[in-house]
């Protein structure tokens, strides 16, 4: 998706964060590509945002964001296409990065996705 040209962010507010490890800074950011970075900025917000290890995350979610009930947009995803949130997610599962499972429903139909961080052993 091209930059919103027209787009002026309104500024933070306080005190709300989405604890991340000092590893996506140090080591991954400058090693993935856009793709990758922002699926796993999407992955981290969707986790520890809201103080999980893992979550079931889809690819419509990632590309358009959430929505409630209610109307009132949670977030609006990566701002990328179908195919680079793919692409994103294949390259971090593919460097280690992230973990998912892929669970299917009684009837052999794929059910939406769960994705973690993938942690180092100890």
């Amino acid at each position: 998706m091209p930059a919103d040209p027209e787009f002026r962010f309104g500024g933070f507010r306080l005190p709300q964060y989405t604890q991340t490890p000092n590893e996506f800074f140090d080591v991954l950011a400058p090693k993935l590509t856009e793709a990758e970075l922002r699926v796993l900025i999407y992955v981290i917000r969707r986790t520890f945002g809201f103080h999980k290890s893992a979550d079931a995350i889809s690819v419509s979610q990632m590309v358009s964001g959430i929505t409630n009930a209610q109307g009132e947009i949670i977030d609006h995803g990566t701002g990328m296409s179908k195919s680079a949130v793919w692409r994103g997610t294949k390259g971090l599962l593919e460097k280690g990065v992230l973990q998912v499972a892929r669970l299917q429903n009684p009837d052999g139909e794929y059910e939406t996705n769960i994705y973690s961080l993938r942690f180092a052993e100890e």
